[in-house]
């Protein structure tokens, strides 16, 4: 398996959060430097409690946007209870969450982890150190093994084996991916 790197505009999809940490201790202008090592130095030499604070204040606010925003469709009769468990309702804000959000393409392989489902629930479900997974994004209209993708995803995030710890945020855009 090898992998596939897209450049990114880091202040379009960087948190205002982590900004503003960066400009604290890095300097203003470390957006021009993003490839210096003296950079990633500084980076690393943030404390580690301010670092873990900003990133804890974001997790925070990505679970309550998944929440409001089951409970707005629940409310709103727009939703199914199969919905509300891939919705992220049973996310802990005390589990490692890795986002997995972009364009769905079967090149891009989004359902590779969930070739092992043993081994993934273990890891899920580990109370030492338990994972959470939300998926967001969309496939091309044409692309219909992108659109099969997403529904695998979301047939896995209604197996109880994987104890609502898989969610798909529906609608994405540039607003949802901020989050």
């Amino acid at each position: 398996i090898t992998y596939v790197t897209n450049g990114i505009h880091a202040q379009t999809w960087l948190a205002p959060q982590m900004s503003e940490l960066f400009d604290r201790y890095v300097g203003h202008d470390w957006v021009h430097y993003m490839d210096a090592p003296d950079l990633w130095a500084a980076i690393e030499a943030i404390p580690d409690n301010i670092l873990w604070n900003t990133r804890r204040e974001l997790k925070l606010a990505l679970l309550q946007y998944l929440q409001d925003k089951a409970r707005t469709r629940w409310a709103a009769r727009e939703t199914t209870p199969a919905h509300i468990a891939w919705s992220g309702t049973l996310f802990s804000p005390d589990a490692l969450t890795i986002g997995f959000a972009r364009r769905f393409a079967t090149y891009k392989r989004a359902t590779l982890l969930f070739r092992d489902i043993e081994r993934l629930a273990k890891l899920l479900t580990n109370e030492e150190r338990p994972l959470q997974i939300v998926f967001s994004g969309k496939a091309h209209p044409q692309d219909h093994g992108g659109k099969t993708l997403i529904q695998e995803i979301c047939r896995h995030a209604l197996n109880p084996q994987l104890a609502g710890r898989i969610a798909f945020l529906e609608n994405y855009d540039m607003a949802v991916a901020r989050y």
